[in-house]
C-alpha cells in the first residue's frame, strides 16, 4: 500500500502526524494540466509516506480554469484521500494531522462562498 503506512497511522493516533503539499503550474508547459505532490510524516521517526497527483481545473473553482491555486489545493485533497485510505484500512477511528499550505489565497479561495 503505502511504504511506512503503519508508522504515519501511529502518527496520525498520536495526533502528531504532520502533512504537506505544494502544487505548480506552468502555462508554457501545459495549459490543461497542473501538479502536485504531497507527504505524510511522524515527525518521531521522520517516517515519510508520499505522492504525486497531476492535476487539472476539472472541479476547481465555478470555472474550469487551471492555476497554481487550483494543483495546491489538489495536492491537498488527494493528501486527505490518502488519510481516509490509510484511516480505513487499519481501522483508526480517532487522531489528528496538521496540515501544512503554504498559499493562503488558496485557502481564502476554497473558503469563500461566493465560489
Amino acid at each position: 500500500m503505502f511504504t511506512h503506512a503503519e508508522v504515519i497511522v501511529a502518527a496520525i493516533h498520536r495526533g502528531d502526524a504532520i502533512g504537506a503539499s505544494n502544487g505548480s503550474y506552468m502555462a508554457q508547459q501545459s495549459q490543461a494540466h497542473g501538479s502536485a505532490a504531497w507527504g505524510l510524516q511522524d515527525p518521531v521517526s521522520q517516517a515519510l509516506c508520499t505522492g504525486i497527483v497531476r492535476t487539472s481545473g476539472v472541479d476547481c473553482e465555478a470555472t474550469s480554469e487551471v492555476n497554481a491555486y487550483c494543483s495546491k489545493l489538489q495536492g491537498l485533497h488527494t493528501m486527505l484521500l490518502a488519510v481516509l485510505i490509510l484511516c480505513q484500512h487499519y481501522d483508526l477511528h480517532e487522531g489528528s494531522i496538521t496540515l501544512a499550505c503554504d498559499n493562503e489565497k488558496a485557502i481564502y479561495l476554497v473558503t469563500d462562498r461566493r465560489l
